[in-house]
This record gives structure tokens, sequence and C-alpha cells, in this order.
């Protein structure tokens, strides 16, 4: 069997002992686990024997990354998320799709929303006016096109289906749980913002189709999540996360008047509904006490 190492970025949260809890029982134990977290972190808890600690002087998801790329000495690397948990065959599900597939590949799991137990991708199609406006401007009339990115930097999620049985091409991945291997790795911090890495699986699958590395999603595979809280200060993220989009289309020379476009609705569309929408929202709740 072909070993495989989990590198995880972390801050060192509690929750970092629960994702770690579902990879080793999983059907396919990691060889071992590299949790890669910025100098002086301390974790609160213990670690499984086959898990390892690993400083980084920089306090950053890419940065710390890389170190852990670095350091990985197995055949396949998973790359993982401190708080994405692993369904039981999930490991064992990506690496059976890897050793089947050409050297010059990675193979991405399915995002599943923890609570609902719903693909985060199914939304994506739904005809609301959001949808159909967003995927106009940003996909002109081809819309909504599974697994692709768009003349603008945006991504819309594979085609998820219960009773697919094998993988999917796809041009981007999702850098939540993406399984590479080790010869293909990046080891370069290529974020260029401090704070949050917005958009960096975006930027991180350009540098990867550089190298000539396809991209799989694997429908068997599933891995979940917490869908994101709104909060008061989201047209601030979302401004941070059109910088990073701008960068994409910087980096891959794409039209930038067409992305100010796509930019404009999402803030417009951000500021006229969403903001409105939370305030009200929150005098219900305070006359609700």
């Amino acid at each position: 069997m072909d070993t495989v190492t989990v590198v995880i970025p972390s801050l060192g949260a509690s929750n970092l002992l629960q994702t770690i809890s579902f990879l080793n029982a999983g059907s396919l134990v990691p060889d071992e686990i590299l949790i890669c977290v910025p100098d002086n972190t301390i974790l609160e808890f213990d670690i499984p024997n086959n898990a390892k600690l690993i400083h980084c002087n920089k306090r950053s998801q890419v940065a710390q990354r890389a170190k852990g790329f670095k350091l990985a000495t197995s055949e396949f690397i998973l790359q993982l998320d401190d708080d994405t948990h692993l369904s039981t065959i999930c490991l064992e599900n990506l690496v059976d799709a890897a050793v089947n597939l050409p050297l010059n590949c990675a193979v991405s799991a399915t995002l599943m929303n923890a609570q609902t137990k719903s693909s985060f991708y199914q939304y994506e199609n739904i005809p609301t006016f959001f949808n159909i406006v967003r995927h106009f401007i940003s996909n002109g009339l081809k819309g909504y096109v599974p697994g692709t990115v768009t003349s603008v930097g945006s991504c819309f999620g594979p085609e998820f289906s219960e009773v697919a049985d094998s993988v999917i091409n796809i041009e981007w991945l999702a850098g939540c749980c993406v399984l590479h291997r080790r010869d293909n790795l990046i080891h370069d911090d290529y974020y260029p913002y401090r704070g949050k890495a917005y958009a960096e699986d975006l930027i991180a699958s350009y540098l990867y189709k550089q190298k000539n590395i396809t991209f799989y999603n694997s429908p068997k595979a599933l891995v979940y999540t917490q869908a994101a809280e709104p909060n008061e200060g989201s047209l601030l993220e979302l401004l941070k996360e059109l910088r990073a989009r701008r960068y994409y289309i910087t980096l891959s020379g794409l039209s930038t008047l067409h992305f100010y476009l796509y930019a404009t609705f999402r803030c417009g569309y951000e500021m006229s509904i969403n903001i409105p929408k939370r305030l009200v929202n929150r005098i219900r709740v305070g006359n609700a006490k």
C-alpha cells in the first residue's frame, strides 16, 4: 500500500483534534500527520503518535502548508484544512482514484455541509435571481458549467451525484482536501497578502496547471465542514476576496474590465440585499430578547 502523509496548516484551535480523530478512524489511516502551526503555538491537547507538530516562522495558511509539503516523505500527500472531517472511506477512495490516474494529477474530495449533509455545490445551479445574473455576468450565455473556472475568477463546484462511480475531470481544486503525489507539489509561499487566504485554491490551481497537473474530483470521497457564518464585516471580507481574485486575473492574463463588472455586481448585491437583510435579522433578534 502506498504511504500517505497529511499536511494540516492550523492555528491550534480545539477543532483540530476532532479533524485528526476522523482521520485516524478511517478505513485507511495516514502514516503521518504534519500539523503546521506558527512559531510559539502550543496545543492544549495531546496528539496521537502518528502526528507531529511543525512550527513555521510565518502565520499564513499557504506558508505553513508549504513547510509541511517540504518535510513530507510519503508517496501521497493530503492537504487538509483543520476544520474538515473526512468520511470513513474518504482517504481510501482518494488514494484508489489517484493510483488509477496519470502521475501528473491531483484529486479533490467532495465538500459536504456538516449540518445539512448535502453538497455545497448543489446550491450553485438553483435558479435564483442572484445565481442567474451572477452566472451570466461571469460566464456569458454558457452560464453555470460544473467544475470550471470563469474568466472573472469565479469557480463552479463539480457536479455532485451520490451514485457516481467514476472520477470527474475538473478545472480547479477546492483546497480544503486534495490528494497530491509528492513529486507534483508546489513548495512556494505563493499567496501575496496577509490574513485569511481568500481564493488561494484558485491561485494554487493556476500554478499547478503551469506544471501540467490535471485535476479530478472523487464523488465518493466525502468531507464535511461547517457553512461560513455571515458577519457584520462581510463587505470588507468580500473586498478582500475580490482582491485575491483580481490577483488571479492579473496572473493569468484575463480581462480586468470583465472582472470589474463582476466585482461591481457582487458589491452592489452585498450592499443592497445582504447588509439590509442582516440588519433586519439583528433587529428581530434584539426585539425577541
